[in-house]
């Protein structure tokens, strides 16, 4: 069973790049949100355009160039009003003597100084909560992103792996007791069950309270020009869709292996320990080394 593989999304993988250099440069007078911008026109592009490739890179690219784009935005409002008040020169208070000439100018020059610097440490202040707020949300974003993806990815992979697994038992073959099966070598049929089996040996097999014995006995011919060994191993045995090894029986009147000459038959009994409230049984005919087709011979 293969998973079909997803091509790699370049869009996304670069509309994820330009929201990371974003991110990074949001204090680069407003570089941040050019970068953001763009990172969402390739993430919008790499859901829409590569539709049949991976959607993990997109969305993570949409997402952090958003961040970058509003957070750049906001930079940019923020600093140009501060940047110019910061850098335009009050010339009539700074410029209009060589020297102070009364108290009214000095107290003027020492209210403006000390209200700039109160300006830029609130503004200064302001800055360095929103890059604290802006990199907790990111991380949160982040975060989400990829644990919603991995259970996606998971989830996803379960199902598809159940419904092949439905589709390949669907396509073999299955009989029913007193059905032939076979191949090139060897046809057989289960000739008869016992559901509650009591003749087994005790030194080789043991049976909880809770479960049962189940015997069936398999017809199998040799329709090849050459001696086969044929042994109930060549049938897997699964209960409830569970595999059950088979139990050896000693002193019974059928053996579990034989050489069967060509043009032969044999009759081999296949013992097996199973629940008592066991819903299905089922043996499926698989030889090793024999390269034909599966078959299921429903037994409960």
């Amino acid at each position: 069973m293969e998973v079909e593989k997803k091509s790699v999304n370049g869009l996304g993988i670069a509309s994820l790049a330009f929201g990371i250099v974003g991110i990074l440069t949001i204090c680069g007078c407003g570089i941040g949100f050019v970068f953001g911008i763009i990172g969402i026109i390739l993430g919008i592009l790499g859901l829409t355009v590569l539709r049949n490739s991976g959607k993990g890179f997109p969305i993570a690219g949409l997402i952090i160039s958003g961040i970058a784009a509003v957070f750049g935005s906001v930079w940019v409002f923020l600093y140009i009003p501060n940047h110019r008040n910061k850098e335009t020169p009050n010339y009539a208070t700074t410029t209009t003597s060589t020297a102070p000439t009364s108290t009214t100018s000095i107290s003027s020059s020492s209210n403006e100084s000390t209200s700039s610097l109160s300006s830029e440490s609130s503004y200064t202040s302001t800055s360095t909560e929103d890059l604290e707020k802006s990199w907790e949300e990111l991380q949160e974003s982040w975060n989400d992103l990829f644990s919603s993806s991995d259970s996606d990815s998971s989830s996803t992979s379960k199902s598809t792996a159940e419904e092949d697994a439905k589709e390949i038992l669907a396509s073999v073959k299955t009989v029913g007791i007193n059905e032939e099966f076979g191949n090139k070598t060897i046809t057989g049929k289960v000739t008869d069950v016992d559901y509650d089996y009591k003749n087994y040996n005790d030194v080789w097999t043991t049976v909880p309270d809770d479960k049962k014995c189940v015997y069936i006995k398999i017809k199998v011919t040799n329709i090849s020009n050459d001696t086969n060994y044929v042994s109930v191993g060549d049938f897997n045995c699964y209960v409830d869709d569970i595999a059950v090894d088979p139990e050896l029986v000693s002193g019974g009147s059928e053996p579990y292996n034989e050489n069967i000459d060509p043009g032969r038959s044999a009759i081999l009994g296949a013992l097996y320990v199973v629940p008592k409230n066991a819903s299905s049984i089922e043996l499926e005919y698989n030889p090793i080394g024999e390269y034909s087709e599966r078959v299921i011979i429903k037994i409960l």
